[in-house]
């Protein structure tokens, strides 16, 4: 179970997820709480490389497109 609350104006999200697993012949239950800052992709690919990063602004992972606000990025920093 996944409840998502996004807030732009504030650049927060905050996803809650509840989950169960079997532990003999009952379940546990477990729940997480993710809060995150939305940044841009360009304002941190552009941090990454200020300290010697190599880093690339993706729109999804191989033919999996993410919605468009949405980005990969990765970063590589060279030896």
């Amino acid at each position: 179970l996944v409840e998502v609350e996004e807030d732009p104006q504030k650049r927060r999200l905050i996803r809650r997820i509840v989950t169960f697993r079997a532990a003999g012949r009952s379940y546990r239950r477990n729940e997480e709480e993710h809060r995150q800052i939305l940044l841009k992709a360009a304002d941190v690919s552009a941090a990454l490389r200020s300290v010697g990063f190599r880093a690339r602004v993706l729109k999804g992972y191989g033919s999996k497109r993410l919605a468009p606000d949405r980005k990969v990025l990765i970063a590589v920093k060279p030896a």
